[in-house]
């Protein structure tokens, strides 16, 4: 049984002019091949709410859980998505200030997670630099820019 985290960027047009089906099934086969059961997710971008409603609709057995400060009122994100996927936990005690929470967060994810699942193409993303992040600590990287 893995543990996985998301970290990507999608444009929220993407979707519309792209074979779905193929997506889907790319993102359900990561998911049996490597035993995900857990995936975490920072609702940072329409990547993780898209990806987190995919997985509900492909996949039954996953728990999502989305990591978020507790100490800031919803209306502080921007996204809403599907309720078997919002499941909230907040990894921390005190509040991290807006310009750290989403460093804060995927260092988190990096450190309790098997898995990195991203979508990146382009070096100035933050999603890169999570990506090399998760690598230095030895950890596998799915980047599924890279297999559509």
């Amino acid at each position: 049984m893995s543990t996985a985290f998301l970290c990507g960027n999608i444009e929220e047009g993407f979707y519309s002019g792209f074979d779905i089906t193929g997506f889907i099934n790319t993102v359900k086969r990561i998911i049996e091949e490597n035993d995900i059961k857990r995936i975490y997710h920072c609702k940072r971008n329409y990547f993780d709410i898209k990806l987190c409603d995919y997985i509900c609709f492909a996949v039954s057995d996953v728990e999502i859980i989305e990591l978020r400060d507790i100490h800031k009122k919803d209306s502080d994100y921007l996204f809403r998505q599907h309720n078997r996927a919002y499941k909230t936990f907040c990894p921390f005690e005190k509040e991290i200030e807006n310009g750290k929470l989403y460093q804060t967060l995927y260092d988190w994810a990096i450190n309790n997670s098997d898995i990195l699942i991203a979508y990146s193409k382009f070096d100035d993303d933050i999603s890169q630099r999570i990506i090399k992040k998760t690598s230095a600590k030895g950890k596998k990287v799915i980047n599924i820019a890279e297999l559509i």
